[in-house]
């Protein structure tokens, strides 16, 4: 953004050389998935709105939003299915388009097969 780095993701994930499942890690949930938001509009006041607005979507899943160090914010999700993420995300997308742009619901879908082959494999 605007010449400087905001936001680098250093996050390795390899189930072969860590146990995903304990303390710290995945801790139980099976998917993690990550939205990343630069837009001068981005704030604590707007993340916490966010953050009240998802309050009932979880549904077995966790979710965080953190500040970028310049006008942005990351929201990450885990998660028990591929599903429950995704729909967690594209509420959170939705809501933005509206905060935003006025702008209504967008439908992005991914074909059915392939996102339950996903699920199958995760």
């Amino acid at each position: 953004y605007d010449g400087q780095l905001l936001f680098n993701d250093n996050l390795i994930l390899d189930p072969h050389a860590f146990e995903m499942a304990e303390l710290g890690l995945f801790e139980g949930y099976r998917n993690y998935s990550s939205l990343v938001v630069v837009d001068e509009r981005v704030n604590a006041k707007l993340v916490k709105e966010l953050q009240d607005f998802n309050n009932m979507a979880f549904d077995g899943a966790i979710m965080g939003i953190s500040l970028l160090e310049g006008p942005g914010m990351v929201v990450r999700v885990l998660g028990k299915s591929l599903n429950n993420n995704r729909a967690i995300l594209y509420r959170s997308i939705d809501w933005l388009r509206y905060k935003f742009y006025g702008l209504p619901h967008l439908d992005l879908r991914k074909d059915e097969a392939f996102v339950n082959a996903l699920n199958a494999v995760a």
